[in-house]
């Protein structure tokens, strides 16, 4: 997907002019949007071709890489987080680390903090879009027995004891 020198671009952005770190993060983007546009397809072939012919392509490793893709996609992609049932983060943390986003479509709620965080009520989209991800959650809990859903909700109820 990336050149070498795409990839060189990345890891270090400073040791280049700002034209071509633009130049490099415009190709860089565009790529990145292809390839989204691809994930598509290739969700249509998962769909409809035999999984006898994919398993040699479709490896352990390979859903693991796209694990991991999700979970930074998740992260980048302004899915907030939630506090309750109709309640999201949108300030606060540890010194202030979570910032208000540009646009934020609501206000916060007046005087009311969850911990060191700030919070507001969510949007329709925002609750559908949380109610896709638990789909998903528990779409790859099913490959779970018994022991490790166990280990899963039991490290689930420590996380939310905590927050």
């Amino acid at each position: 997907m990336l050149t070498d020198l795409e990839k060189s671009r990345l890891l270090d952005p400073k040791s280049e002019k700002s034209s071509t770190k633009r130049y490099n993060d415009f190709t860089v983007k565009n790529k990145l949007k292809s390839w989204i546009e691809d994930a598509e397809d290739t969700k249509f072939i998962l769909n409809h071709m035999d999984y006898k012919k994919l398993d040699k392509i479709i490896t352990p490793d390979a859903f693991f890489s796209f694990a991991r893709l999700s979970e930074k996609a998740l992260e980048i992609s302004g899915i907030p987080t939630f506090t309750g049932r109709d309640t999201v983060i949108v300030g606060g943390g540890a010194k202030g680390s979570i910032r208000l986003k540009k646009g934020e479509s609501t206000a916060p709620i007046p005087d009311v903090t969850e911990g060191l965080f700030v919070v507001r009520q969510a949007t329709e989209e925002e609750k559908i879009q949380v109610d896709q991800l638990k789909i998903h959650i528990l779409n790859l809990m099913l490959r779970l027995g018994k022991d490790d859903l166990l280990d899963v909700l039991e490290k689930a109820e420590e996380i939310v004891n905590v927050s």
